[in-house]
């Protein structure tokens, strides 16, 4: 559902609107994620890494991105202004690694983590660049370090050794990312108006709302649907995972952990500010 964007712009004319400003700090972040793709010379290019396209080669040449990015906490939804789409829009910090490897013999694979333990893969050559993507990166400067890599021979050895770099800026994301800003449109995805609907986000924050009040864990919504006296709320009412947002902005993120005290009191309070 989601979908990579070049976090370079600041802004989407195929929004409707745009964020507002970010808050002062300290900010709210979520872990950060760590993730691959393997795309087309198109799409490396659309990402802000048209560098790596200069690659002069008769061979097959491989296009990579490591992706690490924590979100805010908000998810808005907007409408597209050319035809009203429903569009995901999260707001974060992070950063982008772009990966260009040629003279190779690798299965082709999704990610580079499978190309890593690929018994074909031999050395080649390759490029990378990084992006990093925040309202302030100056505690993400050292992904320009990332250039060290260039040149390198690509094979397992540096697939690990850039892991381990991945892995340690990441950390910093995770420990320090309180006091970085957030950047505009991080991430995006197109909303299956099959799937969703007001109703449905209403519902499914009031039965979330309701649960923390009465100290149930967000794993006793099946139980609950199956009661036969609530045929009014069946499961094509429900969304499972606003019902789990609803339950993380109330600081229960695990699928059966207890409701505190603390959590019961504030369902409590949007209850009664409800009604």
């Amino acid at each position: 559902m989601w979908t990579l964007v070049n976090t370079a712009d600041d802004a989407d004319p195929s929004l409707a609107d745009a964020s507002a400003s970010a808050p002062n700090g300290p900010y709210a972040y979520t872990s950060p994620n760590i993730s691959s793709y393997a795309l087309t010379a198109s799409a490396i290019a659309n990402l802000g890494f048209k560098e790596l396209l200069n690659v002069k080669t008769s061979g097959e040449v491989y296009y990579y991105v490591i992706d690490v990015a924590a979100y805010t906490q908000d998810v808005v939804v907007r409408k597209a202004a050319h035809d009203g789409t429903r569009i995901i829009h999260r707001d974060g910090i992070g950063f982008r690694v772009g990966l260009v490897a040629w003279n190779i013999k690798a299965e082709l694979s999704v990610n580079l983590g499978s190309i890593a333990a690929s018994t074909q893969l031999q050395g080649g050559s390759t490029s990378v660049s990084a992006h990093a993507f925040a309202g302030d990166v100056a505690m993400l400067a050292d992904v320009a370090r990332v250039s060290e890599f260039g040149g390198k021979k690509f094979d397992a050895k540096m697939l690990q050794d850039l892991a381990g770099f991945v892995s340690k800026l990441a950390m910093v994301v995770a420990r320090s990312g309180d006091k970085i800003p957030p950047r505009k449109g991080v991430a995006r995805g197109i909303l299956n108006p099959n799937l969703y609907d007001p109703k449905k986000a209403i519902a499914s924050n009031s039965y979330a709302i309701e649960q923390i009040w009465h100290q149930r864990p967000r794993s006793e919504l099946s139980q609950w649907l199956a009661n036969g006296r609530f045929k009014d709320w069946t499961d094509n009412r429900l969304s499972p995972t606003i019902i789990a947002a609803a339950y993380a902005a109330f600081g229960n993120d695990g699928f059966n952990s207890p409701i505190t005290p603390a959590q019961t009191q504030a369902a409590k309070v949007v209850q009664s500010i409800g009604r």
